[in-house]
């Protein structure tokens, strides 16, 4: 069940950078950009699309909270495949040829901080390193107590 639903994840992952590559969707407004047609379709489509993409991120979130490694290298590729634009510069400051796909989502990213933060895993491992912190201490303690009394 976890590696079907972290296939299922991946393909959403795929299919949102898609998107954004083809200039579909645009996460620097939280909507979708299109040309053309009838602005009450294209805007119920950008509707839809920026409310599918949070459901899909905060799923996400949910499962890396849960310590679940495939989610985690999943967002890293929404990451990844989600840029924003770099405020302040323009088309003319860049240099020809350069990677203009702008920077990572601060949003994701703080997001992301935060589940990692959350992580039952993450709470774990620091529970782990403080209990063999405290021992090695107490070892420590126990060992200088033998040479006092030697």
């Amino acid at each position: 069940a976890d590696r079907d639903d972290a296939l299922r994840l991946d393909k959403l992952r795929k299919i949102f950078g898609r998107l954004i590559e083809q200039g579909e969707f645009d996460l620097n407004s939280g909507s979708s950009s299109g040309g053309g047609g009838n602005n009450g379709a294209r805007s119920q489509w950008k509707s839809w699309l920026t409310t599918q993409h949070e459901t899909f991120v905060a799923h996400l979130i949910d499962a890396v909270v849960d310590g679940k490694t495939t989610a985690l290298r999943t967002y890293c590729g929404v990451l990844a495949s989600s840029p924003v634009d770099i405020i302040g510069l323009s088309s003319n400051n860049q240099k020809e040829g350069a990677n203009n796909n702008g920077m990572i989502s601060e949003r994701l990213l703080n997001k992301l901080i935060e589940a990692c933060v959350k992580s039952r895993r993450c709470l774990d491992m620091n529970a782990a390193n403080n209990t063999d912190s405290n021992n090695n201490n107490n070892n420590n303690n126990n060992n200088n107590n033998k040479n006092n009394l030697n």
